[in-house]
């Protein structure tokens, strides 16, 4: 798995974006997903009835929906001989979890601000006293704030 370096970024505040790949130093995202989603509508309604075939439906004519829930999968290796995964893991997961943060990605042209409301822990990790075999994987669900918007770059 390669470094994918320009092509998702994130911010807290007013801060300016920083590339994922350039401000956690051996962070590699593997997917991003949710950002192209849409939660499910919130003020639909529908009865079901035990002795009827059918339902009872009401749809407004503006539906609202819930946010999505946005999906980092990422690996943390030590690619070079200063970087300490269990530092660099400690110190993204506290970042991404500690803060209302801004994801944005190149891929789906969309930009989202996202809180984390679920637990997390490593799928799977590994530290060794040795360089470059130390590593750390893990997929963190974020839940979007807001609807997700379309960035031009």
């Amino acid at each position: 798995m390669g470094i994918i370096n320009g092509k998702y970024f994130v911010k807290k505040g007013t801060d300016a974006y920083a590339d994922f790949c350039t401000k956690w130093a051996g962070l590699t995202i593997a997917s991003i997903t949710g950002i192209d989603g849409q939660g499910k509508p919130k003020n639909i309604y529908r009865q079901s009835w035990i002795n009827s075939d059918t339902d009872d439906v009401y749809i407004p004519d503006t539906v609202y929906y819930e946010t999505p829930a946005i999906t980092i999968s990422f690996i943390i290796r030590d690619m070079d001989d200063d970087i300490s995964v269990k530092a660099v893991h400690e110190d993204f997961i506290s970042y991404m979890t500690s803060n209302k943060v801004t994801i944005k990605s190149l891929y789906s042209m969309k930009e989202v601000s996202c809180i984390c409301e679920k637990e997390y822990s490593p799928t799977d990790s590994r530290y060794s006293p040795i360089n470059k075999r130390s590593w750390v994987n893990g997929t963190l669900t974020l839940q979007a704030v807001s609807k997700p918007v379309t960035v031009n770059s």
